[in-house]
């Protein structure tokens, strides 16, 4: 899913910056999607996203979109989620 959104931003010419933790997936998303700029990041790691989100606004100035799309999933109302949830 997250390839299908990656792909479908970047047709519509957006600049496309994709995240994991994994470095094999990551690597292997690289090889499947083209023009795509990649970062390793863990999500549930605030300190990983804190330095994601200053990269991303220094290098391209802000983020318009952010899709998260995630291999696992709990369910909490949005405005409960902690990091320890992950």
């Amino acid at each position: 899913m997250g390839a299908a959104i990656a792909k479908r931003f970047q047709a519509e010419g957006a600049a496309v910056v994709a995240t994991g933790a994994n470095p094999e997936t990551l690597a292997k998303a690289r090889k499947q999607l083209s023009g795509i700029e990649f970062v390793a990041s863990d999500a549930p790691d605030i300190e990983s996203i804190r330095v994601l989100v200053e990269k991303l606004v220094r290098d391209h100035g802000r983020i318009d979109i952010l899709a998260v799309n995630a291999g696992t999933a709990g369910y909490v109302p949005v405005g409960k989620v902690e990091p320890h949830f992950f």
